[in-house]
């Protein structure tokens, strides 16, 4: 799967509660489904018959299923789920934070991703700060981009820029975190009122540009 390929979103939220296994459909764009968790509520299993129906109408068409998040690998469905889509002859790409290595490195050795895009927060001393997770392990954040750059053939990196959160030098320490990495990009924050925690405020056009031009 590669950029323009033409794939629906799957959206999985953050948490799944054991208890309450509930998510939601919506679209966003004419054609375009989103699944995501919001009110109202629907039955979790008529979601994935939901997304199935959707999916197997349109194999013929569709090349592909972007997995994301939330974060998708803290689901302990996921894997049987991608197999699922993979037999439908569709290529699968995951979004993730990096924070589960493992999930990352089983996916990969049982060949059910395609192609994969870590969210690379922050620099490593800023991580704390910017994900709000004072004891984060960073060593994960690691052990994942240490593997994707090393055995995974189709991959980025990526930085959601937050303008509170992020400057040029945390930026360029980024880049040079994953020097040599396939594909490293930045792209801005966007508020909303779906967003956990309001109050953050997006680069303009020109201001992104400035900063895309002081990587180089």
């Amino acid at each position: 799967m590669h950029q323009g390929s033409l794939a629906p979103t799957l959206y999985r939220a953050v948490t799944l509660p054991e208890s309450n296994n509930t998510l939601t459909l919506r679209k966003v764009k004419k054609g375009e489904p989103t699944f995501r968790k919001m009110k109202p509520k629907i039955n979790l299993f008529k979601f994935v018959i939901d997304i199935f129906e959707y999916l197997s109408k349109r194999k013929n068409i569709l090349e592909g299923v972007c997995i994301s998040g939330g974060e998708p690998t803290l689901h302990k469905e996921l894997k049987s789920f991608i197999r699922e889509i993979k037999a439908l002859g569709l290529k699968v790409k995951v979004d993730t934070n990096g924070y589960r290595p493992d999930v990352i490195k089983d996916l990969f050795e049982n060949n059910l991703i395609d192609y994969i895009a870590m969210d690379i927060k922050a620099p490593k001393e800023k991580y704390p700060l910017v994900t709000g997770v004072k004891d984060i392990l960073i060593e994960n954040i690691v052990e994942s981009i240490d593997f994707i750059m090393n055995n995974v053939e189709n991959y980025e990196f990526r930085t959601t820029v937050v303008k509170e959160l992020h400057s040029l030098n945390d930026i360029k320490e980024i880049k040079e975190w994953v020097k040599g990495c396939k594909l490293y990009r930045i792209q801005s924050y966007k508020d909303s009122e779906n967003v956990i925690q309001p109050g953050f405020s997006s680069y303009s056009e020109d201001e992104l540009k400035s900063l895309k031009d002081g990587l180089k």
